[in-house]
């Protein structure tokens, strides 16, 4: 129904034929996807490709970034040719920022153009601002005397000898001020306005490592009104492609010179919450973390702390994240303190620095750097991952 020029279906069929004959396991036919090619107007053919390939990227045997990369590309072109037929327009973007966020990348351009032809761009937001909730009252306060090095506007010679080669974080000083979302994603109305209809993965419980974590998908517009201006701190939208997803946003934003150090591409994830918590880890790349909205807790702690933060011996986290849980350390609760100490006696004599992270500031964390963030109120932040320690 819409004059766009859709995934080459036929092309895709090739694939799922070619593993089906090499691993009937993993793809147990193509017969779906020949269904719905000869059938390319009907919807309902196309919602079972869909709910075909889900069943295969979702096997609890793995991560699904894991699956067979055709049975990703069969999800996205499902995805695209499903909501180019559906007649509510709702379910149709729904359903294509599945196919973005679950297929294939090389269907990535024609999804974005599908998404903007159903949902084309609002006219300039003009307001009225939403609320948004008050700073949270049981904020984590400053503990460590040491400070961390900040560097005002640093040319890419003195970030390179001061931090990149030293392996040195740091907090950079006005190098995000020329970023619109600086002002613009303060307001909730704004971000709604622009992306309110488009499908985000929000994590749901207190953090990652919680037993009661989950993930869901839901419209922008639901996470912020029902979660974010509600002061809910156990939905955080963590560590998702959201400027890639919504190219709207990525006007907001720009790249950092910095990361033009080293060799790799740069990943950029946006982080928006009210008070969540990202539990102590480490990363393997470099990252600046720039502070858009709010303000955020940080710890820090160096590699050669490792063994002192006991890190997660087994599974997904394994060695990445840390078994710590800093509140259960917290003086007002001693029994809760005593029981920590007893099971990890070593963490209180772990050296760290800690700080505020304030709207406009850059923290750059080196490789390796285990570090702990607490969103002190409504939050977003960007991520810029690249490169790996040698």
């Amino acid at each position: 129904r819409l004059n766009l020029r859709g995934p080459d279906v036929d092309d895709c069929l090739r694939e799922l034929r070619a593993i089906t004959n090499q691993a009937a396991v993993d793809a147990p036919d193509a017969s779906l996807l020949e269904a719905a090619a000869a059938n390319q107007g009907n919807e309902e053919a196309w919602r079972l490709v869909c709910d075909k390939a889900y069943q295969v990227l979702h096997d609890p045997s793995r991560h699904w970034r894991d699956a067979p990369i055709e049975w990703r590309r069969a999800y996205a072109v499902a995805a695209y040719y499903r909501a180019s037929l559906l007649d509510d327009v709702g379910e149709a973007v729904r359903q294509a920022d599945l196919g973005l966020m679950l297929g294939d990348t090389r269907h990535r351009s024609q999804l974005l153009e599908l998404i903007e032809a159903l949902d084309p761009e609002p006219d300039q937001y003009a307001g009225p601002a939403w609320r948004t909730p008050m700073p949270n009252p049981c904020a984590r306060s400053v503990s460590s005397s040491k400070d961390i090095l900040r560097l005002a506007t640093p040319s890419m010679s003195t970030f390179r000898d001061q931090c990149f080669d030293v392996a040195t974080p740091a907090i950079l000083e006005g190098v995000i001020e020329h970023w619109p979302a600086l002002q613009k994603w303060s307001d909730l109305g704004y971000l709604n306005h622009v992306a309110g209809r488009r499908l985000v993965p929000v994590e749901l419980g207190r953090h990652y490592l919680d037993e009661k974590w989950s993930e869901q998908p839901m419209p922008l517009a639901s996470f912020l009104r029902e979660y974010v201006q509600k002061g809910d701190a156990h939905a955080y939208l963590a560590q998702h492609a959201l400027l890639d997803q919504i190219p709207r946003l990525r006007r907001d934003i720009a790249s950092h010179d910095y990361c033009g150090l080293g060799e790799g591409d740069v990943t950029q994830n946006a982080w928006i919450g009210y008070a969540t918590v990202s539990p102590l880890h480490r990363d393997a790349s470099h990252n600046l973390l720039a502070q858009v909205v709010g303000a955020k807790y940080v710890r820090l702690y160096a590699p050669d702390q490792s063994e002192k933060l006991y890190p997660v011996p087994e599974g997904v986290h394994k060695d990445v994240s840390s078994q710590i849980e800093l509140d259960a350390f917290s003086p007002t609760n001693p029994y809760k303190r005593r029981e920590a100490l007893r099971k990890f006696p070593l963490f209180e004599k772990a050296s760290y620095i800690d700080f505020i992270l304030l709207k406009g500031e850059v923290l750059y964390i080196p490789p390796g750097w285990w570090h702990y963030v607490e969103a002190l109120e409504y939050s977003c932040s960007v991520s810029s991952w690249w490169g790996r320690a040698e």
